[in-house]
């Protein structure tokens, strides 16, 4: 499958283009094979599984805050959730052990039944006779009862929809569907009641995954329905992803930097109207504050300056500025240290720049109400989108410093230019 995926990666050619992986068939192979639309500024040479698994990795991570994102089935309007790690889980706990039984074989002492006479020589007390020992009891095993047949069935179910969504990675041809009806909830309850009842932390893990399986298959069909995962809202995990790796404001702190309006009506008491929400804010140890504005736009891929943000983004970002200086004394922020970023998508060695990062210059307006503050000018950067996904699989104070290092590098070089001018 290395060798071929190339072949199923492609980059999307506009903002509306679905990002993710969607699966068809291949009889021939009897696997899912995948076709892969990555975002803006992802360079695919020499893409392998690691990229695509990175993709579906940072389309797993917001599956709750993006609301079209998920698991689209063929003729179906429900959107299903994709529990990549516990699909991986049960895959890879298939591929060590086979199908879950129950790994310890239980031994009662008892008179008849298969006898392990190992365990019968140590455990049980012989009667001697002259002509030997005869065992009254023995170690006889405990044949499987109906629930520990059942959880095989459950794994046999778990392996084939984990398989069947991620088998392709491993290169695995796919089981045969278990042909047992399924019976979901009957499968939800006797994992949660083995879940309660195991002490081991290899088993909890096993099960919690396979819930999580469970608990995402809509898919009722005998035969494989086509399905797609990912979303045609990628500018929303575009912005998320900035919010993850440059984001130090969250939750109620993030609120204090939203400005806010109210209506006050002839006929009604004081009514609040929406809030303006920054994307990300970020604050550095030695007190800049970056009002960061993530946009999925194209100009990373086509240099065309009308691939831009746009006059109104470039508006609403002085007036988050104007906002936060405002109330500078309050938040502890100098308005001197207030910047004002756009952060778009690139492949970076389009620039022939060994750096992730790539400034472009800068957006400014007469809208202005303060002069000389270097909050009215928008500093606009492209940063590598490969590395940006990385990124946000760690939690690193790295990026924060090299971003803020690189503004206030270009801050400091427009004003010796200016000097000399």
């Amino acid at each position: 499958m290395a060798q071929e995926l190339p072949k199923y990666c492609s980059n999307a050619s506009s903002r509306e283009d679905f990002i993710g992986i969607s699966f068809t068939w291949d009889d021939k192979t009897c696997l899912a094979k995948p076709r892969i639309t990555f975002p803006y500024g992802y360079n695919l040479a020499n893409a392998d599984e690691k990229d695509v698994l990175l993709l579906i990795q940072t389309l797993s991570r917001f599956q709750k805050q993006v609301e079209d994102l998920g698991v689209f089935y063929a003729n179906s309007d429900k959107i299903s959730g994709f529990p990549l790690k516990s699909y991986m889980i049960v895959i890879e706990d298939y591929l060590r052990n086979g199908y879950y039984h129950d790994r310890e074989v239980y031994y009662v002492s008892r008179t008849s039944g298969k006898v392990n006479w190992g365990r019968t020589v140590k455990k049980e007390k012989p009667i001697i006779q002259n002509n030997g020992a005869v065992y009254l009891k023995m170690q006889t095993r405990v044949h499987q009862t109906n629930d520990e047949l059942l959880i095989t069935q459950i794994s046999k179910y778990c392996v084939y929809e984990s398989l069947v969504k991620m088998g392709w990675y491993y290169g695995i041809l796919m089981p045969p569907k278990p042909n047992m009806p399924f019976y979901k909830e009957l499968f939800i309850t006797t994992l949660r009641e083995r879940l309660h009842k195991t002490n081991k932390d290899s088993d909890k893990l096993l099960f919690q995954s396979m819930l999580q399986v469970l608990q995402n298959l809509e898919q009722k069909s005998e035969q494989f329905q086509e399905f797609r995962f990912g979303t045609n809202r990628f500018e929303q995990v575009w912005e998320l992803l900035i919010d993850k790796v440059y984001g130090t404001k969250t939750g109620e702190n993030k609120k204090r930097y939203f400005p806010k309006a109210t209506w006050h009506l002839n006929s009604h008491p004081l009514v609040l109207s929406n809030n303006l929400y920054p994307d990300t804010i970020m604050e550095t140890a030695d007190g800049f504050l970056y009002i960061i504005d993530a946009k999925y736009y194209r100009y990373g891929e086509t240099q065309n300056p009308k691939h831009l943000p746009e006059m109104s983004s470039i508006a609403k970002q002085v007036v988050y500025a104007q906002y936060i200086a405002r109330k500078g004394d309050e938040l502890g922020i100098s308005s001197s240290k207030i910047r004002n970023i756009f952060l778009l998508p690139c492949d970076h060695l389009k620039f022939k720049d060994d750096s992730a990062y790539f400034y472009i210059g800068y957006a400014d307006s007469d809208l202005s109400i303060v002069d000389g503050q270097d909050y009215t000018k928008i500093h606009t950067l492209l940063i590598d989108t490969k590395h940006l996904m990385r990124a946000a699989q760690k939690n690193s104070l790295d990026e924060t410093i090299e971003l803020s290092q690189l503004i206030e590098h270009h801050i400091e070089k427009s004003h010796v230019v200016s000097e000399l001018l």
